[in-house]
C-alpha cells in the first residue's frame, strides 16, 4: 500500500448524522455503468503502461500536466513486475478484477520518491489514484502503482553517472508482512520522531506456510489502496463539480446516501466525532491528500480509542482556530515511547475500529484501508492473518491481529460489510 490520491475538496458525511440514522436519506445514486478495459489477466497486462519518468498528477511546477491524462512510454513491463502483477490480478476476487478493469487507466509510476519532487515525497508516495475533476479527461478514473515496489523500496536508478552507472536491479515486490513493516514504519517516522526500538514488526500467525503472505498479495494491497481512493468519489461524488471553480464546495455535490445506509448504522459510525461545525466541514480533505496526512484535529477526532495527535508528540490541543496553551495529554502516562507503544497496541486491538494506523488518520483512509482488507481477504487465497508484533520499552512484546480477530472487531466488521455490499451493489 500505498501512497497519495487526488481528494477534489472532500466533505464526506453530515457531523449530525454520524451517530445517527437520518431521518429521510435521499435516494442513492443510479449505479454507473463503466466500458470494461479488459476481461481477464492477459488483456489486464496489456493494458498497463509505464508512465514517463517525473509525472506526478498534481505537479505544481507544470500546470499543462496537472490532472491530465498521464503520458506513458512505450516500455514493456519488467518480468518481474508483470510476474506480480499477474499473481495479483489473478487472486483477486472478482469485484476488484471488473472495478480495476473499468478504470480509465492503470500504470507504473517511475517516480523518484526520494528526490524530493515535489515535496520530499517516501516511496509511499509514489503511488497513487485520482479521478480528474477537470479538463477533457473530466471524471476519467487513474490508479499508478510506483516502480519502487520492485527495487527493494528504493527509488529506481538508470544507468548514467548520478549512479555510477549502476542500473536498477528489479526484484520480485516484498511479501505483504515485509511491506506492510516498511510502511508501518515509515508512517511513524513521519508523524513523529520518536521512532520505537526495535520496530513494530507485522508476520503471520501461520509462519512460513502462510500462502497468502506472497509478492502478488502485497501488489494487491497496493492496487487496491489506490483504487479504494477511487471508489471514495464514485460513492460521494459520482458526478463531479463544477470544473470551472477551483474553490467550489464539492459537499454540495456529494449525495451521502450510499455510505449512510449501505449497512444499519451505515459506515463512519462509532469510528468519528466531528467538533461542532457545519455539518459537512469536519469530514473535509485537501485537494492532494499526502501518504500519512491525519485530518484537521480542530474539526474531527476519533469516537473511541487514542487520537491521532497522541503518535504526533508536541502537538498541542486545538481549540477553535488557536492552539491552547496545554499540550494534548494523552491516556497513557509516563515515557514517551511507552505511550507511544500502548497507544499503537490500541489502535489495532479488538476494541477499537481500525483497519490500520493509516486508515485511523482520516475518513477517507479508513473507508480506503477498509476496502484493501475487504479485498485482501476475499481473494482466492484468502488474508488470514497479519499479525503486528509491537515491543513496549521493558523489552515486553504485545500481538494484534486485525485480519485474524475480524470477528471480534464488530464495528470494522460492520464497516466491512458496507464496502462489500457497495462492491456489489455500486460496482
Amino acid at each position: 500500500m500505498i501512497r497519495t490520491a487526488l481528494l477534489v475538496g472532500a466533505s464526506v458525511i453530515a457531523a449530525a448524522c454520524v451517530a445517527c440514522t437520518p431521518k429521510t436519506p435521499p435516494p442513492g445514486p443510479t449505479p454507473v455503468h463503466r466500458a470494461q478495459r479488459c476481461t481477464d489477466v492477459d488483456s489486464f497486462i496489456k493494458s498497463v503502461r509505464i508512465v514517463q519518468p517525473r509525472y506526478y498528477p498534481n505537479n505544481p511546477n507544470d500546470q499543462n500536466t496537472e490532472y491530465a491524462e498521464p503520458p506513458v512510454t512505450d516500455d514493456p513491463l519488467p518480468s518481474v513486475v508483470e510476474a506480480d502483477l499477474r499473481s495479483a490480478f489473478g487472486i483477486a476476487p472478482k469485484f476488484f478484477q471488473q472495478a480495476v478493469c473499468a478504470l480509465d487507466g492503470v500504470y507504473v509510476t517511475q517516480a523518484d520518491c526520494d528526490s524530493g519532487y515535489p515535496d520530499k515525497k517516501t516511496c509511499f508516495d509514489s503511488s497513487w489514484g485520482f479521478r480528474s475533476p477537470e479538463g477533457s479527461n473530466k471524471g476519467n478514473r487513474y490508479i499508478a502503482i510506483s516502480l519502487s515496489n520492485w527495487t527493494a523500496g528504493q527509488p529506481p536508478r538508470k544507468a548514467d553517472s548520478q549512479y555510477r552507472a549502476r542500473k536498477t536491479d528489479f526484484r520480485h515486490a516484498q511479501r505483504l508482512t515485509e511491506y506492510s513493516t516498511s510502511q508501518l514504519n515509515t508512517l511513524l517516522k513521519k508523524l513523529n520522531n520518536l521512532p520505537l526500538r526495535p520496530p513494530p514488526k507485522s508476520d503471520s500467525k501461520f509462519g512460513t506456510e502462510d500462502s497468502a503472505n506472497t509478492s502478488g498479495m502485497t501488489v494487491l494491497a497496493v492496487l487496491a489502496h489506490e483504487l479504494g481512493h477511487v471508489r471514495w468519489y464514485d460513492l460521494v461524488e459520482p458526478v463531479p463539480g463544477n470544473p470551472d471553480d477551483r474553490n467550489i464546495d464539492h459537499g454540495s455535490y456529494y449525495n451521502l446516501s450510499l455510505l449512510m445506509n449501505c449497512v444499519p448504522d451505515g459506515f463512519f459510525r462509532g469510528s468519528w466525532k466531528p467538533d461542532a461545525a457545519p455539518p459537512n466541514e469536519p469530514f473535509m480533505a485537501p485537494a492532494w491528500l499526502p501518504f500519512g496526512e491525519p485530518a484537521d484535529p480542530k474539526k474531527i477526532w476519533h469516537a473511541t480509542g487514542p487520537q491521532t495527535i497522541e503518535f504526533q508528540p508536541g502537538q498541542r490541543v486545538p481549540d477553535g482556530d488557536q492552539p491552547r496553551t496545554e499540550k494534548y495529554q494523552p491516556r497513557h502516562r509516563g515515557d514517551q515511547l511507552n505511550a507511544l507503544a500502548q497507544s499503537l497496541d490500541d489502535v489495532y486491538n479488538d476494541e477499537h475500529p481500525w483497519p490500520s494506523l493509516l486508515g485511523s488518520l482520516s475518513p477517507t483512509e479508513d473507508l480506503v484501508e477498509t476496502y484493501v482488507l475487504s479485498v485482501l481477504t476475499q481473494a482466492s487465497t484468502p488474508l488470514r492473518s497479519l499479525r503486528l508484533n509491537i515491543t513496549r520499552p521493558n523489552g515486553h512484546v504485545v500481538q494484534e491481529d486485525v485480519v485474524a480477530h475480524l470477528s471480534d472487531k464488530s464495528t470494522l466488521a460492520r464497516k466491512l460489510a458496507c464496502v462489500s455490499t457497495l462492491s456489489r451493489t455500486n460496482p
